[in-house]
């Protein structure tokens, strides 16, 4: 039952939500007609005015007083959703509503990549955050959305080959291409180790044993896979260490080893190659092959960074919410919280990633599926991603808690990278191609043996599609 302390905590939530949707009203700017190509959808006395800021628009009907006869001065009614009155004609007209909804403008010209936004030679190198907050304040989420999915396409060395394979596998139960990882000899197969590293907070909920599923999968193919044992909850630093004690134990029955890591847990493998690649022998280094990224936290959480960072109330609400209802009750540490906040390339530089000559890194990514360029995440979560964007100015299209651009390494780091683009969310398991088809090849993941099952056929299928050469073969 909710106590007392529970309810104020819950209280000052709501009211910290409602000021701040008030301060972004008054930010707004003048009232406008809608477009002509969308006005004939909705009443054409609607007015809206977009809030960059905040990544919505604002919307404005006219509602005249009742009783006592009809009152000549007109009272508005306010909203920041409305609904068509009919189904658009056009996807192009869809296109421009959605545009609105999330604080763009139809017409306005995609900019340039800026010269300060170049980090190296090449037409692609490009900081990718940084040009991904200008394209959504210039276009709203869902164009921004939809230019940050080429660009993604662009940043994949393996130019779509990976990504179309891995969907070919997941719908095809029998497809091994002749360079599959599976077509190798069981005895190179038994030289392989898969080593699990989990997200923060992964104590909640089926995580620990749906990713059990997935690495009994693993197993059954004849390639050895284990969870490491980490902390749901603390820092980076502390749990490099201990992926690094059990990586060099693998290593031991190992030639090659793989890890997959899922949201903070692909922190967690580039910190203990930064802190620790150093004690790994030059056989070892060798052996470290790939990285697999599951809606990695490569760079930092824009999220993350504001809780931690920010000295604002809300912020202090959430990491309140935080401590009383998520953290373990036996451990209220928010030290991994406060990793995520940093970018990990401003920590250590990328340097550290030239110790190991094999490593390739390969990171699926979630893109934000919802049509107005958002995630469908629950309310908190998109309370926290609002609080985030008044914080940050500039917030570039994301998952819910990392941007888009923030799963990738930047494209001047020397290791080849394939990038997997997916529809959905952080939590990334119901994620889907873009084509349509779900990772696990399951239409709904409803009970936990779907999800079970959905985490073992997606990561088999992963493994199916993935060229030998990615594992020094």
């Amino acid at each position: 039952m909710m106590g007392l302390r529970d309810f104020r905590y819950f209280l000052l939530l709501a009211t910290v939500f409602f000021v701040s949707s008030q301060v972004s009203h008054a930010r707004s700017e003048a009232w406008r007609p809608l477009p002509e190509s969308v006005r004939g959808y909705f009443s054409n006395q609607v007015r809206y005015r977009s809030n960059p800021q905040y990544y919505r628009a604002e919307f404005r009907r006219p509602s005249f007083a009742a009783g006592g006869g009809k009152s000549t001065l007109p009272r508005y009614v306010y909203s920041s959703s409305l609904s068509p009155w009919k189904a658009f004609a056009s996807k192009e007209h869809e296109l421009c509503w959605f545009t609105i909804v999330s604080g763009g403008e139809c017409n306005a010209d995609v900019p340039q990549v800026p010269s300060e936004f170049f980090i190296g030679r090449g037409e692609n190198d490009v900081d990718l955050i940084s040009y991904g907050r200008l394209l959504s304040q210039s276009l709203g989420m869902r164009r921004a959305r939809d230019e940050m999915v080429d660009w993604l396409g662009r940043m994949d060395d393996s130019d779509g080959l990976v990504e179309k394979r891995f969907e070919r596998a997941v719908s095809q139960k029998n497809y091994i291409p002749s360079d599959s990882l599976l077509r190798l000899k069981s005895r190179l197969r038994n030289r392989i180790s898969v080593l699990v590293v989990l997200g923060y907070n992964h104590h909640r909920g089926d995580d620990l044993k749906v990713f059990e599923a997935a690495a009994s999968a693993v197993r059954a193919d004849g390639i050895r896979a284990r969870l490491l044992e980490i902390s749901p909850v603390k820092s980076s630093q502390h749990n490099a260490y201990l992926i690094f004690q059990q990586t060099k134990l693998a290593l031991k029955n190992s030639d090659k080893i793989i890890f997959v890591g899922a949201s903070k847990g692909v922190r967690d493998i580039l910190t203990m190659l930064a802190e620790y690649g150093s004690y790994f022998t030059p056989a070892e280094k060798q052996s470290l092959e790939l990285i697999v990224s599951l809606s990695g936290v490569v760079r930092y959480s824009f999220v993350g960074n504001f809780i931690n960072q920010s000295k604002r109330l809300s912020a202090a609400i959430l990491k309140g919410i935080l401590e009383k209802f998520v953290l373990p009750s036996d451990d209220k540490d928010l030290s991994g919280l406060e990793s995520l906040s940093v970018d990990i390339g401003e920590q250590y530089g990328w340097g550290f990633l030239s110790q190991f000559p094999n490593l390739n890194f390969l990171t699926a990514v979630s893109i934000p599926s919802g049509d107005n360029g958002f995630p469908p995440v629950p309310r908190i979560v998109r309370m926290a991603n609002q609080w985030s964007y008044g914080y940050h100015r500039s917030v570039g299209p994301h998952d819910g808690m990392v941007e888009v651009s923030g799963s990738l390494l930047p494209s001047t780091v020397p290791v080849d990278q394939i990038v997997l683009r997916t529809y959905g969310q952080h939590s990334f398991l119901e994620n889907k191609f873009l084509s349509g088809l779900t990772l696990s090849g399951l239409k709904k993941l409803k009970s936990d043996s779907d999800r079970k099952k959905g985490a073992a056929d997606m990561l088999e299928a992963l493994l199916r599609s993935l060229p030998k050469s990615l594992v020094g073969f």
